[in-house]
């Protein structure tokens, strides 16, 4: 008697345990952490990087990195133990071009250029 043809052997599926995936926790895309290592630069106010404005002083509020010299339109600034610092500019009628700029020791520097329009 022939023997009967045995079938070729069939792939086995494995068991791989899954892999755990970490929980998403839900967390405000917030603003950067000022005592984080990465160098940045932020105005809070003004929001925009063109103003115009029936007041004079302008406060302007920013973050950066709490090892950062500030200086805005050439004062220093000092920036509290969170990074916020704030400045407050003598404005003159018409077009005012405030510069903020931000430094480390490393050399890094950052810079926002502001216009405020003035119109008393």
């Amino acid at each position: 008697p022939a023997p009967t043809p045995t079938p070729p052997p069939q792939p086995t599926a494995t068991s791989v345990p899954p892999t755990e995936a970490p929980t998403a926790v839900a967390e405000p895309t917030a603003t950067p952490v000022a005592t984080e290592a990465e160098f940045f630069l932020q105005l809070v106010d003004p929001v925009d990087l063109e103003v115009i404005t029936e007041e004079s002083p302008i406060a302007i509020t920013g973050r950066t990195r709490v090892d950062a010299v500030i200086t805005v339109n050439d004062t220093a600034v000092e920036p509290d133990g969170e990074g916020v610092f704030t400045s407050e500019v003598e404005l003159e009628e018409g077009p005012n071009v405030v510069e903020i700029v931000s430094s480390v020791a490393s050399g890094e520097q950052l810079d926002l250029v502001l216009v405020v329009i003035y119109t008393p």
